[in-house]
């Protein structure tokens, strides 16, 4: 299955500002909103699960999921905001 490299990353913060990440794809995304997410699930969050998983199938393009992604990442309030280039 191909990892859906991203044009620019999403940095995010698990456990404080000591603990900031990159997440560069789709599988990173994914890997992140099942292994490491720091919050409770919210509406936000099964949205990027269902988009990483419609990319990673080939039924969306790997933008459609890094967006969702980056919007479960606000909802959390974990999301690092800027542009980093991928």
């Amino acid at each position: 299955m191909d990892t859906k490299r991203w044009k620019s990353y999403v940095r995010v913060e698990l456990g404080g500002r000591d603990k900031r990440i990159n997440i560069p794809s789709t599988r990173a995304a994914a890997e992140c909103l099942l292994r490491s997410w720091p919050t409770e699930w919210g509406p936000r969050h099964k949205q990027a699960r269902e988009a990483c998983i419609a990319d990673l199938k080939g039924e969306q393009p790997p933008e459609f999921a890094r967006q969702a992604f980056v919007e479960a990442a606000r909802e959390a309030g974990i999301l690092v905001v800027g542009v980093f280039p991928g």
